[in-house]
């Protein structure tokens, strides 16, 4: 059999997937957790946004790529640089603006109003009227939060799914 015996339309079914570069180009692309990048990955996302340039697997051309570069991480990206996990290189291309979010620990006071949003969520989701009392709202605010805004809402969801009352309380 020939190649150019396969229809046209046989082709265009295996659309291959473009590559995160070239799929967020003109827009912006979040990577979350940067830190836990290989340190063999990051010398290539190095390169990529030194030139701003990709090459998409398969093709011998270079494609330009106009990307905002979003990244987050949880650990201190310093102190990875200094134990020789995070290029150095690398921090000063994406922490062109940095911004330190405090822990949840730091702002207790902000436990109520996200609470509330994540109990609005649910009550949507599962479609019931969510409410937690004074007490469990307590609890929640004294409790140490090591993983944040995610382990809050894994408490909050646990809590709703094991009781069959509307109001979530302290027990």
């Amino acid at each position: 059999m020939n190649f150019s015996d396969i229809p046209k339309s046989f082709y265009r079914r295996f659309d291959f997937q473009k590559g995160v570069f070239e799929q967020a180009n003109g827009g912006t692309l979040f990577l979350d957790e940067i830190a836990e990048m290989p340190f063999n990955l990051q010398s290539k996302l190095l390169r990529v946004i030194e030139n701003w340039e990709i090459k998409p697997i398969g093709s011998d051309k270079v494609k330009k790529v106009d990307v905002r570069l979003v990244s987050a991480t949880n650990q201190n990206l310093q102190e990875l640089i200094s134990q020789k996990k995070f290029r150095e290189d690398l921090y000063y291309r994406i922490s062109t603006v940095t911004i330190l979010l405090p822990s949840l620990n730091e702002k207790r006071e902000d436990i109520p109003l996200i609470t509330n949003h994540i109990l609005k969520k649910l009550s949507v989701k599962l479609e019931r009227n969510l409410s937690i009392n004074a007490s469990g709202l307590e609890l929640l605010i004294n409790n140490d939060w090591k993983g944040n805004v995610r382990e809050l809402e894994n408490v909050i969801e646990r809590a709703v799914i094991s009781t069959t009352s509307e109001e979530i309380d302290k027990k």
